[in-house]
């Protein structure tokens, strides 16, 4: 691959993954409820908000744990 083993396994770098993802949904998302519900859809930016805020320390046991017993998908996390 063509990006260096090292950044791919970055927190940081899920992190950022994530926000594109999620910021793609979530100017979709925030449009056709601020069409539906006014301000109200300020609380949508403020749940993404506190789930990035949070992320870190989320993932932090989750890696721990698949690290430790060398899970390798969500399936073996979940077994």
């Amino acid at each position: 691959s063509w990006i260096p083993r090292r950044w791919v396994q970055q927190p940081l770098v899920y992190l950022l993954s994530l926000g594109v993802f999620a910021s793609a949904w979530g100017y979709y998302g925030s449009v056709a409820l601020a069409q539906l519900y006014g301000y109200g859809y300020l609380s949508y930016f403020g749940g993404l908000a506190g789930a990035f805020l949070l992320t870190p320390l989320l993932l932090r046991p989750i890696l721990r744990i698949t690290r430790r017993y060398q899970l390798n998908s969500l399936a073996d996390l979940l077994a």
